[in-house]
């Protein structure tokens, strides 16, 4: 039975509250005597999903009046600080969306004819920045369609259930059946992102794929939250403020100069004798990219990994560029 709920734990991403808060102590809730001899277990606790674990300010276990087992008792944060809305990537799926690759074609021509006379590197900016409005109002109104077409196909579903369930009949039988087969299939382009964002590298098909990977995404979204940290002094703290202050004082102190050095000389170095390259490959090093060349290098990034600044990965400027 124990291992059947370690299982159980791992599987739904739950840790023993209480054991976490009080790692060395040896409590029980329950105590009964067999043969003369007491036997004491811990056999009520709270299993506290992962994601909201450092919600919880205290776990105790104390005595109860009217029953045989102790009292467990926990008390919860509500008011945390909302998280931010972090970086923005694009969403490689939309490269298969013939009507978005169109509005980006379109995007950047009246960019260019615009901006036509600004600096290259401004008008590089400016594309992208046009690009990613177009890409974010694009997908908004997409997740909005989707979400009426979802609420809609629902309302169906419940009305020819009911109608069903009073006068059974194979038209509404039928139309059960394909009210299902395309909210399945909106619910397996949700699963198809939370694959894509847990960035794993194989998947299983079954009854528990989308369980595993909604389970897996949650996991994956936490650990890049700092929700607890340990001060200078050896105590630890959630409050969102306090651990920006303690992140800026480590980093500030991890990046100033503890010392002041005399600058290093380098007059041993004026003699050296370096070697030069030729005007012509001077002029073939300075002189501006093809496009073949930039397609060279874009061949050799590989897909799937973080994309930059900008929040465009390797794949969209090798869809857009070949």
């Amino acid at each position: 039975m124990k291992n059947l709920l370690k299982t159980y734990m791992e599987e739904s991403d739950l840790i023993d509250i209480w054991r976490k808060h009080h790692p060395k102590d040896r409590h029980y809730t329950y105590h009964c005597k067999i043969r003369n001899e007491y036997i004491f277990s811990r056999l009520d606790f709270f299993l506290v999903s992962f994601g909201i674990s450092n919600l919880v300010e205290s776990s105790s276990i104390g005595p109860s009046i009217l029953t045989d087992h102790s009292l467990i008792k926990l008390t919860l944060q509500i008011d945390a600080d909302r998280r931010g809305p972090g970086f923005w990537k694009f969403n490689c799926s939309l490269l298969h969306d013939i009507d978005y690759v169109n509005k980006v074609k379109t995007t950047i021509r009246e960019i260019v004819d615009i901006e036509n006379e600004q600096n290259p590197g401004l008008l590089w900016e400016a594309v992208k920045l046009g690009i990613r409005t177009e890409t974010i109002r694009y997908c908004i109104q997409k997740k909005r369609s989707k979400n009426n077409l979802m609420s809609a196909l629902e309302r169906r579903l419940k009305t020819v259930q009911n109608r069903f369930e009073q006068t059974p009949t194979d038209e509404d039988k039928q139309d059960i059946e394909l009210i299902k087969l395309d909210i399945s299939d909106i619910l397996q382009e949700q699963i198809n992102g939370c694959i894509m964002r847990t960035k794993i590298n194989w998947q299983e098909y079954g009854e528990k794929t989308s369980k595993f990977f909604l389970s897996l995404e949650k996991k994956n979204y936490n650990s890049k939250t700092l929700k607890c940290i340990r001060q200078n002094n050896g105590n630890t703290t959630t409050d969102q403020n306090t651990i920006l202050k303690e992140l800026h004082t480590f980093y500030a102190k991890l990046y100033s100069t503890g010392h002041n050095e005399l600058p290093p000389d380098f007059t041993e170095l004026d003699d050296l004798q370096n070697p030069r390259i030729t005007i012509d490959d001077q002029l073939k090093c300075e002189g501006p990219l093809t496009h073949n060349e930039i397609l060279d290098v874009l061949k050799t990034c590989k897909n799937g990994k973080s994309p930059g600044s900008d929040g465009f990965p390797a794949e969209f400027y090798k869809f857009f560029l070949a």
